[in-house]
């Protein structure tokens, strides 16, 4: 692990990919440099090793038993090859990213997650996380008055709410979005003591309308296949005062929640913490969405909880 770290102490993206296009046998298609980079001796061998451990603890031991090669082909072809192709076939988004962030801790934090999911090595993750408890409501980020609306799309049990009450007081208005009745019932018992929270059985969208929810604890999210109904509503349309910051982890609907929320992003320009890690290409995405509406919105990206690789970017 020692000689890894040696070889890949990169500061820039530059570095990055000339790295990549080093590995013999490349330049022709993205799954051949996936092949060489996941076998070259350069790159760590026990990262993917890690990964399978990890996985093995994690998956219930009957379920793992009968169905061990399809879930485990279908979490490293997630995991690794869907992510590590991005990096590969998006190189131009990715340089466009590093050199779109405002802060030397944002770009440096972008290349230790590429490195990492192109190796699946935690150990370049460690180095840059920071403490999960500020994760969205990041006082090194953002400093908050009492009057601040707030809408937190994915709101799951009130714990983000919890965290920004705890660490700013109050709030003129603050709207809890989350589609799985269960954790709304918890959040509001969470919360009673609250009496400025509008909670809103709801997931986020770019339209209204009637959708499927699979709910998983904090992962659920929007399938056709889902056993609750759930009402879908742009941001636009929910809240009619002016939004002062706008908060989203609704397991890949992040874009789309931007796009519902487009006038009060243009009108009022609220603050945005959007996590960025649930599709392969969410960065880049989430991050072109934003300036797209808001060409002068300085974007800054930070890892929390190196254990799942939650990164959020935010835009002030």
């Amino acid at each position: 692990m020692r000689e890894l770290h040696l070889h890949y102490q990169f500061t820039t993206i530059d570095q990055f990919y000339r790295r990549l296009d080093s590995l013999p046998g490349t330049g022709t298609s993205a799954s051949a440099k996936l092949f060489q980079t996941f076998s070259h001796r350069h790159f760590s061998a026990r990262g993917p090793i890690n990964f399978i451990k990890i996985l093995c603890r994690m998956l219930p031991l009957k379920k793992f038993w009968f169905n061990r090669q399809r879930s485990l082909k279908r979490m490293l072809d997630y995991t690794y090859f869907d992510f590590a192709s991005d990096l590969l076939e998006n190189e131009k988004e990715y340089r466009w990213l590093y050199e779109t962030f405002a802060d030397e801790e944002s770009r440096k934090t972008l290349i230790q997650v590429m490195l990492y999911k192109i190796t699946l090595d935690r150990n370049f993750l460690h180095s840059c996380a920071r403490h999960s408890i500020d994760q969205y409501y990041d006082p090194e980020i953002f400093s908050f008055g009492q009057n601040e609306v707030i809408a937190d799309c994915g709101g799951f049990n009130g714990d983000s709410a919890l965290l920004f009450f705890r660490l700013f007081g109050n709030c003129r208005r603050y709207y809890l979005f989350e589609p799985d009745p269960a954790n709304l019932d918890f959040a509001r018992r969470t919360l009673k003591a609250f009496s400025n929270i509008e909670f809103r059985q709801n997931s986020t969208g770019a339209c209204n309308g009637l959708h499927s929810f699979s709910e998983k604890g904090p992962s659920g999210r929007i399938k056709a296949d889902g056993r609750i109904k759930t009402a879908m509503v742009r941001l636009d349309d929910a809240v009619s005062e002016p939004i002062t910051l706008i908060k989203a982890d609704v397991e890949g609907n992040e874009t789309a929640t931007l796009d519902g929320a487009c006038n009060q992003i243009r009108q009022h320009r609220p603050r945005l913490a959007i996590c960025a890690y649930h599709r392969p290409d969410d960065a880049w995405k989430i991050a072109r969405r934003i300036r797209e509406l808001v060409p002068d919105y300085r974007l800054r990206f930070r890892l929390y909880q190196s254990a799942y690789c939650e990164t959020v970017i935010y835009a002030d």
